[in-house]
């Protein structure tokens, strides 16, 4: 750039310096408070569901004859079922196994279904447009096929890897 050979350019050329500088800086966006607040949520739970062995009260599957359908108390915080298990202590327990299930299950899914659109997108065509169409048929029958998905579950005995399962295939 060369200098400037008047008065007027110079001024032009600073006047263009400073239009620059004055333009605002764009403010960092904000974080929506619903993600916000379902971030703590889920934080929350999964912090109980770690630590929830070492804060209950009692063991899940104690019981507590004489305590049958004990409403909330000191003791039992939210009361006894009917053969006077601590329903906390039980709360606490199956949290762990829904995040243990829940978790394996979105893993296998989004494993098996990256693989699944990897291969789709690579090979492209007429695989692409079949695999496309299934899934369009699996989003479209998707309550029935996973209640079938539980129902073989109850089938097969309850086994927590059968749910897992049919949580992962259903996603």
């Amino acid at each position: 750039m060369s200098a400037p050979t008047d008065m007027s350019e110079a001024l032009i050329s600073n006047a263009d310096e400073v239009e620059l500088a004055a333009k605002p800086a764009k403010p960092p966006r904000r974080i929506p408070t619903s993600l916000v607040v379902g971030g703590i949520i889920v934080g929350l739970f999964l912090l109980l569901a770690l630590i929830g062995p070492h804060i209950t009260p009692y063991p899940f599957d104690k019981f507590h004859f004489g305590s049958r359908l004990a409403p909330p108390s000191g003791e039992f915080w939210w009361g006894t079922d009917r053969y006077g298990r601590d329903i906390f202590s039980r709360v606490i327990h199956g949290s762990r196994l829904t995040v243990l299930m829940a978790g394996t299950g979105t893993i296998i899914g989004v494993f098996f279904g990256l693989l699944i659109g990897l291969f789709s997108g690579y090979v492209g065509g007429w695989v692409d447009e079949i695999l496309m169409r299934r899934h369009g048929m699996c989003c479209a029958r998707d309550i029935v096929g996973y209640l079938l998905k539980l129902s073989r579950d109850d089938i097969l005995r309850h086994q927590v890897c059968n749910r897992v399962v049919a949580i992962g295939d259903n996603i």
